[in-house]
């Protein structure tokens, strides 16, 4: 039974800690439910949406030139399992859709100067983790986790009071892609003004 209405809530909460003039942390919760929706999907059509809740946390930190952080996002489609009809579901065919994935990131990055150039490195990490208990991602529900981990370097340094020379390298690592991926760039940046 198709319900047009629209009916969902939502609430952030965030904190500011700075210290000092140099440093500073921020941190961030969101609550987000959809309790009536109707959504278009690739693949299944249209989803009546029930109950599907969505969590997200964020930390950054900040001091001098360090950056840091961490966010957690997860989603909940309202059912504990394929046969659990209290939450979303698909028009069509009238079956459940479970979805309990999550995301987690964290990065981290450093600047220097050294005389006149300037240098930027840091890390990244993502891991996607799909729980669909077979609803979405079907018989590939065991195997669809991805981990993802790359590190960077970049320059900034001045050729003359106009044109600045560019360049920046990453390598990532991902589990779903054999081998590495490395990426050099080289720019050159002309200032008119």
């Amino acid at each position: 039974e198709r319900d047009f209405g629209l009916e969902r809530y939502s609430t952030e909460a965030r904190l500011d800690w700075r210290p000092n003039d140099d440093t500073e942390a921020i941190t961030t919760f969101g609550y987000t439910m959809a309790a009536s929706a109707m959504e278009i999907t690739s693949t299944f059509g249209a989803a009546q949406v029930k109950n599907w809740s969505y969590n997200n946390f964020q930390q950054r930190f900040r001091h001098k030139d360090f950056f840091a952080q961490v966010f957690y996002n997860a989603s909940n489609s309202g059912n504990a399992d394929p046969l659990d009809d209290r939450g979303t579901f698909y028009l069509r065919s009238g079956l459940p859709v479970v979805d309990q994935s999550s995301v987690l990131v964290g990065q981290m990055q450093q600047g220097y100067t050294l005389g006149n150039t300037k240098l930027t490195g840091g890390f990244d990490y993502i891991a996607t983790t799909p729980e669909t208990k077979g609803t979405i991602n079907g018989r590939n529900e065991d195997d669809d986790n991805i981990r993802e981990l790359g590190a960077y370097l970049q320059f900034t340094t001045p050729l003359t009071d106009r044109l600045d020379l560019m360049g920046a390298v990453r390598g990532d690592v991902n589990s779903r892609v054999e081998g590495t991926q490395f990426s050099p760039r080289a720019a050159l940046l002309y200032k008119l003004s």
